[in-house]
C-alpha cells in the first residue's frame, strides 16, 4: 500500500488530538465514509493506527501508534508537535 498525502494529513490529525473517532475523521478528511474505512483499514493494517472498537452503535476511535509518530517524524513533523 502507498501512502497518499491525505493519509499522512489523516495520520497528522490523529497524532495532534491523540484520540480521534472514526466519525470525526470521515467528516473533516473524506466526503464518503467507506473510503475513510478503507484508508483507515489499510493506515491499520500497516500499523501506523490502531483501530478500538467501542461498541455496537458507537464509532471507533484510532490510535497513532510508536511506528506512525516514527512515520510522521521521518516526514519532518516534531515530535512535540504531535502532541
Amino acid at each position: 500500500h502507498q501512502l497518499v498525502a491525505r493519509d499522512m494529513e489523516l495520520l497528522l490529525a490523529v497524532a495532534r488530538v491523540r484520540v480521534a473517532t472514526s466519525r470525526q475523521l470521515a467528516r473533516v478528511y473524506f466526503g464518503d465514509p467507506s473510503s475513510f474505512h478503507r484508508r483507515a483499514r489499510a493506515l491499520a493494517a500497516l500499523g501506523y493506527v490502531r483501530v478500538v472498537v467501542c461498541g455496537l452503535n458507537l464509532p471507533n476511535l484510532l490510535v497513532l501508534t510508536a511506528k506512525g509518530a516514527r512515520l510522521l517524524e521521518s516526514h519532518g513533523h516534531r515530535s512535540e508537535d504531535l502532541h
